[in-house]
């Protein structure tokens, strides 16, 4: 057993090994490419590979130029290690920002050089002396003086896998428990190596062995299980930046407790609650104020509901939608999306207010005006209610705008609505009946009532005076027809209408300025 042991080629086969293991990583990882870090880490693998290749071959040498020739192979892979082991993480935690063209030119840089003088120490002696053959052991292995930049490299080495680490460790808080899995296999990959380096350069290793490619043979099987089973380039945190942190809607997901595991800024940005360290937190604890979200958690709650949020910004719409999170067959969690819809929402009101409202006077148009009113007449029938309808014409309206121009005649149309609403109860509806005609429709006023309320609006409009360009200023008068009935029946609206219309003319007659009522008899 001893024999077998002692073997250079026992080492060298679990090196072959390893090797092996890394160039498949390499070659999948190379193939997708196009992934975020997909390149960086087929770079890390392959350098890997041809350490673990180039130290399998060393050992299993005797002879010195073979050992020398063999060193300067794997030294292809080890001096570029680092480098593409800091741009990897670096990448895969998302602190890209950081990997400017010269901090990559620099690594490369510290890199090349090291290969260089690596190559090239038979002339200088920076990096080994005397490099001989040491039979002390068990097989024969190289050994050597380190020159100073042997110790340069080593402290390249320290300073990335730590670096490496760090970023890592600091990736797993506030990480959603999938992304924290994932990021435990990077964790655990890069322990093995550096450890080994660690044991290796302190002299406590058996031999003088170098055992970093037995720690990356360690290593080989953890990256194979990230990348192949919980598919590691899938899922990198650069492309949930692209795609997740990058959405403007606002995602939040929580579990089957309801308890948040994950958001996204566009989220912390509609409430800013969320934005805190709330991982882990009940999302009702957080949100208080939104029962319309917590809702949707319930058992049997529609998936989708339109809410209001008000904050400093301004008041914005959002719709929010509901998805299952699924384990397998298994419900784990939920997600809910925000959607931006004040855009829509605003839109939608400009459109149903150009449908409704009239551009110039802010009254009902005429074609909703009728609407309204019928929906106000089978109301009052339904509940024998009374209901009156007024019709009013400004006088002399022609002379207004031939006096004056027709902006003086749109300032008394918008001043004549504004007016009118502040004799008006919330109740009683107003419309531009068409020109210089407006009409009301007063809900639960029988016709009495309503002739006095034509004559407060008539008395109202007789007292505005309007500043012309002219320096002077300019009154106009109304004339009212009421039309109404203390209890309606079957008449039409139009009934109401035409009955108001000819109380109107007939206050036209009568010498404007003035009110005529007519009662619409009971069908």
């Amino acid at each position: 057993m001893g024999d077998i042991v002692g073997s250079p080629w026992v080492f060298s086969t679990a090196l072959i090994i390893a090797s092996l293991f890394s160039l498949v990583i390499a070659f999948y990882s190379w193939k997708r490419r196009s992934l975020p870090a997909a390149a960086s880490l087929a770079g890390i693998s392959l350098a890997a590979s041809v350490y673990c290749i180039g130290y399998a071959m060393e050992l299993a040498s005797s002879a010195l130029p073979d050992m020398l020739f063999w060193s300067r192979f794997e030294y292809l892979g080890i001096a570029v290690l680092p480098a593409f082991w800091v741009i990897f993480v670096a990448q895969y935690t998302n602190k890209k920002r950081f990997l400017t063209e010269p901090v990559r030119m620099a690594l490369f840089s510290l890199s090349g050089l090291t290969l260089i003088l690596h190559w090239t120490q038979a002339f200088h002696h920076f990096y080994y002396v005397a490099p001989r053959v040491d039979a002390s052991g068990p097989f024969p292995l190289l050994a050597f003086n380190k020159g100073p930049w042997y110790w340069v490299h080593q402290v390249f080495i320290n300073i990335a896998f730590l670096l490496a680490f760090l970023l890592l460790a600091a990736s797993l808080r506030g990480s959603s428990p999938v992304q924290r899995r994932r990021t435990g296999i990077m964790i655990l990959g890069s322990v093995f190596p550096w450890l080994f380096y660690l044991v290796y350069l302190s002299g406590l290793g058996p031999q003088d062995i170098d055992l970093v490619p037995f720690g990356l043979a360690l290593a080989g099987p953890v990256f194979a299980w990230g990348v192949f089973r919980l598919k590691l380039l899938d899922l990198v945190p650069i492309a949930r930046e692209s795609i997740f942190d990058g959405m403007r809607d606002g995602v939040i997901v929580v579990d089957v407790l309801g308890r948040v595991i994950d958001l996204n800024p566009a989220a912390g940005r509609i409430f800013p609650p969320l934005a805190r360290n709330t991982i882990g937190q009940d999302l009702a604890a957080i949100l208080p104020g939104q029962p319309e979200i917590l809702g949707l958690l319930r058992f049997g709650a529609p998936p989708e509901v339109e809410i209001l949020v008000e904050s400093e910004a301004g008041r914005r719409y959002y719709q929010v939608r509901r998805s299952p999170v699924m384990n397998g067959r298994r419900l784990v969690g939920h997600s809910i999306m925000l959607s931006d819809m004040t855009s829509h929402n605003l839109l939608q009101e400009k459109l149903r207010q150009q449908a409704t409202v009239d551009d110039l006077t802010g009254a009902f148009n005429r074609r909703y005006f009728l609407e309204v009113g019928r929906r106000e007449l089978a109301r009052a029938k339904r509940y024998s209610r009374a209901l009156s309808v007024v019709i009013f014409d400004l006088d002399n309206f022609k002379k207004i705008n031939d006096t004056f121009g027709h902006e003086a005649g749109d300032r008394v149309l918008a001043k004549t609505v504004e007016t009118v609403r502040k004799e008006l109860r919330v109740s009683d509806i107003l419309g531009r009946h068409g020109g210089e005609e407006f009409a009301l429709i007063l809900p639960e006023t029988p016709p009495k009532h309503a002739c006095a309320v034509a004559d407060r609006v008539r008395q109202a409009l007789n007292r505005i005076e309007l500043q012309v360009d002219s320096g002077g200023s300019l009154g106009f008068t109304a004339s009212f027809g009421v039309s109404g009935t203390e209890n309606v029946g079957e008449n039409p609206l139009e009934d109401f209408i035409r009955g108001a219309d000819r109380a109107m003319y007939e206050a036209k007659a009568a010498g404007r300025n003035c009110v005529r009522c007519v009662v619409c008899p009971k069908s």
